[in-house]
């Protein structure tokens, strides 16, 4: 099992509970690890909005 931590502020790719990265890397970082993964895969989120823009 494998945890990963965002929040709306969150930055870099550590996607650590000390520092959490955005919504956008953890899906990033989810999508590198999910092939090789046996396990399941958490994103925790910190509370507040979250804002994506469409690509």
């Amino acid at each position: 099992m494998t945890t990963l931590y965002a929040s709306p502020a969150g930055s870099g790719t550590a996607c650590s509970s000390s520092q959490p990265c955005s919504i956008t890397q953890a899906q990033t970082s989810v999508r590198g690890i999910a092939p090789t993964m046996t396990g399941d895969i958490i994103v925790q989120l910190a509370g507040g909005t979250y804002t994506l823009s469409s690509r």
